[in-house]
């Protein structure tokens, strides 16, 4: 039975000497078809008739699926018969074939098949043989030779059309669509159009400006219009480019839109030839084909003001702005502002993707991009943006110095060339500034000394900088007053967070880190936190905020949302936390236990019942609290404390959780456990124009905007005793409400109290507003202020300076060796002069005469011995082998840059005085040469 079943197989498949295969199998993916030379049968549907033969492929199309049939006569088929066919496959002169008298028949009929689209260069191709192919926009190039041939290309290579199925006379130049089965003969691939039909076109371009197709108008008068101009390429991006013809000013660029990466580069002469389209209101030219004619050229950037960027005749301009400061960071799509006092443009990622803070000082180059008619520079890549010097981390040490202490700044300033100079400039209460430069650097660490002043001085300052390139910056004024001995000044702000999760848009962490920035708080408490991730989150745009190095307390996945406490280490020591949970029904408060400068301070963050109804519950929830204080200061004795957070509260009179708070007892414990309102706005908040500039929710028009004070610190009742920790009066601020926005957004308009990016920034983060006050702590150690500890190099040797502002003992070792060991009365300067190569760290104990003991550290950078001397006609630098050295004339010019390949290197130099600077150090020499 096997053997039957065999036979009949073989019979079906190999019948008579014919073999039915598929057209697929015919072409074989090769040059030459493995069936060369046998007799096979196979089906397709007809895609071209000519003269003596006619094209069919096997559905749907495609590569390697088309055939030619030859008959040596007119078949008697039509495109889209469906027909069965049997013949020898034939390689005539290259062209795979089913020739020797063939026989077919038609089977039916069927729709056409569609042709396939395929570029002129890569037709030229054996996949494509037989198959009926499209080219789209492709140009002649040549008129017909004596065979009716002629040639087109898309810009991709050439291909020939021939005339087997009608003939065409074209224009060299113009633009057609063929269509049309590929044949071989004669060495060359050709495209056959069947007839008039498969020949579509010409399109004709027709020369203009770019002046022209702009138009001088918001829309082009060419849109639509099939055009060709020339220009230089001034930038290149994904997925196009921009050109601009001389003179290179206004209305004289335009956007060339490829779709693709496009084939040229910067400056490069093209001629383009595409359509006038409008995107969005952005001008710009959908590209057919394009062609280098030069290249080398090179287009200077308009300069011109922020506010010039967003009109019509800049669009497609290369352009540049200069002193621009960034305004808003938070856009999506990694955009931003920036505003060089004229008015505020946008800046995108087209070619590099910038992460500046608020306030950076830039110059940009880029060209401008036009997106829903809103103007755009397009930095080109980070060539294109000079930031000016950036100060992040700028600190005081101590915070709040006293009439023995002299004042630390330290800053780091960041910037993406080279800072060739910086300054500290100070006043004294209306005094003139007085200029210092830094005492000493670490990498991009700078460090500064203020002198001691006198109980009561006001002491203003700020920082300079410049770079390489000419960008200046400077900081905003800071000021401290000089107080009496031993007190820390810190701000503590409380927060409703809004649901904040680790899995909250990004746009609003980067509110929060822009509000944050703005307010340098020292204490953040929050309410209404989701989860673990989400305090991460914050805590790490605290840390990236500039504001110093932060800490928070341990996360309590309460039945509720959750409280969070962040600190900032320099200043706050967590000592302990705990989490008061009332009876049932009833919501958790979070205890912290922080010490600022030797004082203990308890913080309680609250989050009671929200909305009317519920007045009875947040009693409830006070009265618990308040019982758990007073049970304290019965187990403990007298603590001071803070109670913060998000109460709710409507009026003072019907919410009596809020009158709880602040009653007092009977004789003779009157102020047991008593709190005050440091506002001390007791009355009907909600929606009264009378409180208006206190009101902390909504931040949004959507929620009712600026209706309800909910927001309170409340403070130990007996807080302002002057012993340990003291409010600072007038400091209390419901943040970013200027008493204008009743029932409005926060950022509904101008907005008196805060700038627009911070106000944008206060309704996209939470629809409640941050609420902060200062305090005051005084040390126990009373004078005992962390010690002011620096040091810096010198020529074989390195300069130490501690300053502890009172007598003390003091020891200062570099790893196990003593430096120094005995008394110092107010200020101890010494030199250390056994230095080593690189970076060397010393430690200062200081112990006072009451016994109380602080440990300090400071380092620098060290050099082997650099000396550098005048010669005649030059200077001479000893030492300085494979260093980085830059020479400057007296009005500061950079004259040369060196590295000297020896340790001694004479440099000519004409007579004049000249400052030397070792970059890595940054330390500078001044010599004389004659």
């Amino acid at each position: 039975m096997k053997r039957i079943i065999l036979l009949f197989f073989f019979i079906g498949f190999v019948l008579f000497g014919q073999t039915v295969v598929t057209i697929e199998e015919i072409q074989g993916h090769a040059s030459s078809s493995p069936y060369d030379g046998q007799v096979v049968k196979t089906y397709g549907v007809v895609t071209g008739v000519f003269s003596r033969g006619f094209f069919m492929e096997m559905k749907p199309g495609g590569a390697w699926r088309g055939i030619y049939v030859y008959l040596g006569s007119a078949p008697s088929v039509s495109v889209g018969d469906s027909v069965e066919v049997t013949g020898t496959v034939t390689e005539y002169y290259g062209l795979t074939e089913i020739g020797s008298s063939p026989t077919y028949s038609v089977l039916g009929t069927t729709t056409p098949l569609i042709p396939t689209d395929v570029q002129t260069g890569p037709a030229n191709d054996e996949q494509w043989e037989g198959v009926l192919i499209r080219v789209v926009d492709a140009v002649c190039e040549s008129l017909p030779n004596a065979y009716g041939e002629w040639i087109v290309d898309d810009g991709t290579g050439n291909l020939m059309v021939d005339d087997m199925g009608v003939s065409f006379t074209p224009t060299v130049g113009d633009t057609y669509t063929i269509t049309g089965p590929l044949t071989y003969t004669y060495s060359r691939f050709k495209i056959e159009p069947r007839d008039a039909n498969d020949i579509s076109g010409p399109i004709h371009f027709t020369f203009h400006t770019i002046y022209e197709i702009q138009g001088q108008t918001t829309v082009s008068p060419y849109v639509d219009s099939n055009v060709v101009t020339t220009g230089v390429v001034t930038g290149v991006f994904n997925s196009g480019y921009f050109i601009e013809e001389s003179p290179f000013t206004p209305w004289h660029g335009i956007y060339v839109y490829t779709n693709s990466a496009p084939g040229v580069s910067r400056g490069d002469s093209v001629i383009v030839k595409g359509t006038v389209s409008e995107y969005r209101g952005f001008t710009e030219i959908s590209l057919f084909k394009d062609s280098v004619v030069a290249t080398g050229k090179h287009v200077p950037p308009y300069l011109t003001k922020t506010d010039s960027v967003n009109l019509e005749a800049y669009e497609g301009l290369l352009v540049k702005v200069m002193d621009a400061t960034v305004q808003d960071t938070g856009l999506a799509g990694a955009e931003f502002t920036i505003d060089d006092g004229t008015g505020i443009c946008r800046v995108d990622n087209w070619g590099v993707t910038l992460h500046p803070y608020p306030d950076d000082v830039l110059d940009l180059i880029g060209c401008v991009d036009v997106y829903n008619d809103t103007a755009k520079i397009e930095p080109r890549d980070s060539a294109d943006v000079n930031f000016h010097p950036m100060f992040r981390d700028i600190s005081r040490n101590p915070l709040n110095p006293n009439f023995l202490q002299n004042v630390l700044i330290k800053a780091r300033i960041i910037d993406n060339s080279q800072v060739l100079y910086d300054s500290l400039y100070y006043k004294v209460n209306s005094g003139v500034y007085t200029s210092i430069y830094h005492d000493s650097t670490r990498l991009d660490t700078f460090y500064f000394t203020i002198p001691k002043y006198n109980k009561g001085d006001t002491v203003h300052y700020y920082l300079w900088a410049e770079d390489d390139s000419s960008g200046v910056s400077t900081t905003s004024d800071f000021y401290y007053i000089v107080g009496d001995t031993g007190f820390i000044q810190f701000r503590v702000l409380t927060y409703n967070v809004l649901d904040f999760s680790g899995t909250s848009a990004s746009a609003r962490a980067d509110d929060f880190e822009i509000v944050m920035r703005y307010i340098n708080p020292d204490i953040v408490v929050i309410q209404e936190l989701i989860n673990e991730a989400g305090a991460d989150t914050l805590l790490n745009r605290l840390n990236q905020a500039g504001i110093g190095t932060w800490s928070r307390a341990a996360f309590w996945d309460g039945p509720d949302t959750d409280n969070m406490l962040f600190y900032k280490n320099s200043i706050v020591l967590l000592v302990s936390q705990d989490t008061i949970i009332p009876p049932d029904g009833l919501r958790a408060i979070s205890e912290y236990v922080v010490e600022v400068n030797g004082s203990q301070l308890y913080i309680y963050s609250c989050h009671l019942k929200a909305s009317t109804g519920y007045e009875s519950q947040r009693f409830e929830e006070v009265q618990f609290l308040r019982q758990h204080i007073e049970n304290l200061q019965g187990s403990k004795g007298d603590f001071e404390w803070l109670i913060v957070g998000d109460m709710n509260f409507y009026n003072s009179e019907s919410d009596s959780g809020y009158t709880e708070f602040i009653r007092a007892h009977a004789l003779p414990d009157t102020n047991l456990g008593r709190s005050k309102d440091i506002l001390g706005l007791p009355g009907d908040w909600h929606d009264n124009a009378t409180f208006a500039p206190y009101h902390t929710q909504s931040t949004r028009s959507s929620n009712g905007g600026l209706d309800d004070r909910f927001d309170f610190i409340f403070a130990k009742y007996e807080l302002d005793n002057n012993i340990g920790v003291d409010y600072v009066s007038n400091s209390y601020t419901t943040f970013g409400n200027d008493g204008n926005h009743l029932n409005l957004s926060v950022n509904d308009g101008v907005n008196n109290a805060v700038p627009d990016s911070i106000a944008d920034a206060l309704y996209g983060f939470s629809d409640h507003l941050p609420v902060y006050a200062d305090f005051r702590s005084s040390s126990p150690l009373g004078i005992h202020e962390l010690p002011v500890f620096t040091c810096y190099p010198g020529d074989g040797w390195i300069g130490l300076n501690l300053f502890t502002g009172v007598e003390a003992d003091v020891v200062i070792k570099k790893g196990s060796r003593i430096i120094y060991s005995g008394a110092i009365f107010d200020e101890l300067r010494i030199k250390d002069y056994k230095p080593e190569k690189g970076f060397n760290k010393y430690t200062a104990l200081v112990t006072y005469k009451d016994g109380f003991e602080e440990r300090v550290v400071a380092e620098t950078f060290y050099d082997e011995v650099i000396k550098v001397s005048a010669i005649l006609h030059g200077i001479r630098i000893t030492g300085g082998k494979h260093r980085k050295f830059r020479i400057f004339d007296i009005t500061g010019r950079m004259i040369k840059s060196v590295q000297p390949e020896k340790n001694i290197w004479d440099i000519r130099l004409r007579p004049g005085v000249y400052f030397v600077r070792q970059r890595d150090s940054g330390r500078t020499f001044k010599q004389v040469v004659f």
